[in-house]
């Protein structure tokens, strides 16, 4: 898995992922997930409340993939035969606390656990 963050709507609090995920051949579902606590903050979050849209690609054409969201923090994606998936989602970050992450126009503090989907069962 491979991660880039933007960070070009940081005065509206707001940057972007993007994740590129391979796909074993075969899949018909890419499960993806988001933590719900952060290592040395042992209190249960809800990080995926910051992520506004989860979309999805196929990594080679561009062309748009279903995505399902399944509960709070758990979403699939149908990668149609894609080889490699390409998943896009903004995440706000103006909350000031141990385990979140903050940006603005001057700084940023990304934590990974606010921050990062990941896909299930590829840690």
């Amino acid at each position: 898995m491979a991660y880039t963050i933007s960070m070009l709507r940081a005065n509206a609090h707001y940057f972007d992922v993007v994740m590129e995920v391979p796909v074993p051949p075969g899949s018909k579902e890419l499960p993806l997930a988001m933590p719900a606590w952060t290592p040395g903050h042992y209190l249960v979050e809800d990080f995926s409340r910051n992520v506004d849209q989860v979309n999805a690609f196929d990594g080679e054409s561009g062309r748009g993939l279903s995505v399902r969201k399944l509960d709070k923090s758990h979403w699939s994606v149908s990668p149609e035969g894609a080889g490699l998936v390409r998943v896009e989602y903004p995440v706000y970050a103006f909350v000031y606390t141990v385990g979140t992450s903050v940006v603005d126009g001057t700084h940023a503090l990304v934590n990974g656990a606010s921050a990062f989907i990941y896909a299930d069962g590829m840690k």
